[in-house]
């Protein structure tokens, strides 16, 4: 039964694909077909060419999206500060394990704030490469 929901799915969007595709280039044909024929005159005319002309380049994105975009992709959601803190930090720090007091360190990223990070990372940043402990400057700034 699944793969039978799957396929009706699938169909259902090449039809709607497809019945958009008609709708939005549709009279963009036939104002291209009309106006190899004749002059435009009248109000309505002109209307029609402006739709004729904007429909597709309002509904592009629209259909783009429709077209390539999976229904079942889900896009990730935006880095937590506390998160975009963990990363910042761990990509200066040589370990960030065995933290003073027993903390996890993803319990010290909730707690900090920007300013405690960047005097963190500075501290670290004037460690020499090889010698940046997250233990070791959590200690210089927080004697216990």
């Amino acid at each position: 039964m699944k793969w039978l929901r799957w396929f009706f799915r699938e169909w259902m969007k090449r039809c709607i694909r497809g019945f958009s595709m008609m709708i939005v280039l549709g009279p963009l044909f036939v104002f291209v077909l009309h106006a190899n024929e004749e002059r435009i005159d009248s109000l309505g005319e002109w209307l029609w060419a402006l739709v004729a002309v904007l429909l597709p380049l309002l509904m592009g994105k629209w259909l783009w999206k429709l077209q390539f975009v999976d229904d079942g992709e889900i896009p990730a959601p935006p880095p937590t500060p506390a998160q975009l803190r963990q990363s910042r930090l761990a990509a200066v720090a040589d370990t960030v394990s065995d933290l003073p007091g027993g903390i996890r360190f993803e319990e010290l990223c909730l707690q900090l704030d920007e300013k405690q990070t960047r005097r963190l990372l500075r501290l670290l940043h004037q460690t020499r490469p090889g010698e940046r402990h997250l233990r070791e400057v959590l200690l210089k700034v927080d004697p216990p």
